[in-house]
């Protein structure tokens, strides 16, 4: 088991101890803070709350997951949306994805699963890219 790993198996049997450094690098590494939520709640609700959300707005929160964590939430899943979370993981792999696109979607999952609705559908962050000649 990593150290990481490690503490996040802590924080989630003890919070009150982690929760001073896990809230001042929210907004470092919001990544983070999804793989808390992932260790704390029930696979139930993660798969309760994940249920309605877009394959590609979650494979994209899922970037920059460890492959454990990953599977925390491929288990909770359906099959079929574990295949799609996949493949659209591979598609991002080849692209180039603005930062503000990523950290919208890390936040709009991590809202799902802290039990805020999940309302509008965000417009694609793949955009088409022309190619140069020169």
């Amino acid at each position: 088991m990593s150290l990481y790993a490690f503490a996040l198996t802590a924080a989630a049997q003890y919070p009150l101890i982690l929760y001073t450094s896990v809230v001042n690098q929210k907004t470092l590494f919001p990544h983070r803070e999804l793989a808390r939520l992932l260790m704390i709640l029930p696979r139930i609700e993660i798969q309760n709350r994940l249920l309605k959300v877009q394959d590609r707005e979650l494979a994209l929160a899922m970037r920059d997951l460890e492959d454990f964590e990953r599977s925390q939430i491929y288990a909770a899943v359906s099959p079929a949306k574990t295949r799609r979370l996949r493949e659209e993981l591979s598609v991002m792999r080849r692209l180039r994805v603005r930062r503000e696109d990523y950290l919208t979607a890390v936040s709009r999952i991590i809202g799902v699963l802290e039990g805020r609705p999940y309302t509008e559908v965000l417009r694609s962050y793949i955009r088409p890219g022309g190619h140069r000649s020169q």
